[in-house]
């Protein structure tokens, strides 16, 4: 059962800490000149962060979307916001393949000899396992979230609380 609007207590989703945590190792190991040569920022490591980033964006903004609303006091399933979640899930794991693949390329591109002087002491399986992770949470989510609305927009279509847009 879903919980009024006015009752929720603030409560980060696992996959939105995951994200977030994420978005910011990524963009430490990054941002460090020891670590990536800046010569590959425009090329590719922009690339990283950015999709580092759109994984926690569209995740936080797929948990802040509230498929249950509550209208003067008759709660219902709001099918627009319900397809903007499922959107903003999707994009979030289609970034977390897109982050997997950029971290395999970085292994082969960001070599000992191109940072100067300087080994680079990236863990890259650290890192893979960390955005594979994150994705397995994020799917988790997402096939929780499936169930959980589908059943919950089923009680509601009987109570005839379904509407196709915000009121």
């Amino acid at each position: 059962m879903s919980v009024p609007a006015g009752k929720r207590k603030k409560n980060e989703l696992e996959a939105e800490v995951r994200a977030k945590n994420l978005a910011a190792y990524t963009t430490k190991i990054m941002a460090n000149p020891k670590k990536f040569d800046p010569k590959y920022t425009d090329v590719l490591g922009n690339k990283i962060i950015d999709s580092a980033h759109e994984i926690y964006l569209n995740t936080k903004r797929g948990n802040e979307l509230y498929v249950i609303k509550v209208s003067t006091s008759i709660p219902f399933f709001d099918d627009v916001a319900w397809k903007a979640r499922k959107e903003f899930q999707r994009q979030a794991l289609y970034e977390c393949d897109r982050l997997l693949m950029y971290i395999e390329m970085a292994k082969s591109v960001y070599t000992d000899e191109d940072v100067k002087g300087h080994r680079p002491r990236i863990n890259y399986a650290a890192w893979g396992r960390m955005a594979a992770e994150t994705k397995k949470v994020i799917k988790g989510w997402t096939v929780a979230d499936l169930r959980n609305m589908t059943r919950e927009r089923k009680r509601m279509e009987a109570l005839g609380q379904v509407r196709s847009g915000s009121p």
